[in-house]
């Protein structure tokens, strides 16, 4: 057989283009016994492809009689997204409205809930930031100058 031929048809079966005819001509060529070493490997394929045409199926497929409805899945995905929005939405209504219909509860529930000032002098309170800064600061010098004795967690602008 002529290998020229059979190579330019193996290159249009990779490309898929080519026929039914030429398909059966490479399923021959394959199927016998002398096949160059190169092409060797294409042997089991066509070898599969040639009887993967008379494989029948042992049961005789029916389709079923009557309506067929498919299962709508969608639809209890739509109901639980639209529960879920509704419960999202009382929520959100109860938490921002409580106190409407409720007579019980005092009208001025945020406001209560409000952080209210430590100090009412205005010197107190910046003294007693700037202890807590000084604590804070005393802190991340101390830090630093554990960290400043490994050599191993020195940073470049550290050693210059």
């Amino acid at each position: 057989m002529d290998y020229k031929h059979i190579q330019e048809l193996l290159d249009k079966y990779w490309a898929g283009k080519s026929s039914v005819e030429e398909e059966r001509v490479l399923k021959q060529f394959f199927s016998e016994e002398e096949v160059p070493e190169e092409w060797a490997i294409f042997q089991p394929l066509f070898a599969y492809l040639d009887t993967s045409g008379r494989i029948t199926p042992e049961k005789s497929f029916d389709p079923p009689s009557g309506i067929v409805r498919p299962l709508h899945k969608r639809s209890s995905w739509r109901f639980i997204a639209i529960a879920a929005t509704l419960f999202f939405v009382i929520c959100i209504g109860y938490l921002l409205f409580p106190t409407q219909n409720r007579k019980d509860v005092p009208k001025n529930t945020f406001v209560e809930l409000l952080p209210k000032d430590t100090y009412e002098d205005p010197e107190e309170a910046y003294e007693a930031a700037k202890e807590a800064l000084l604590l804070l600061s005393s802190k991340m010098k101390a830090g630093r100058a554990m960290i400043l004795k490994e050599p191993h967690l020195k940073s470049k602008k550290d050693e210059e």
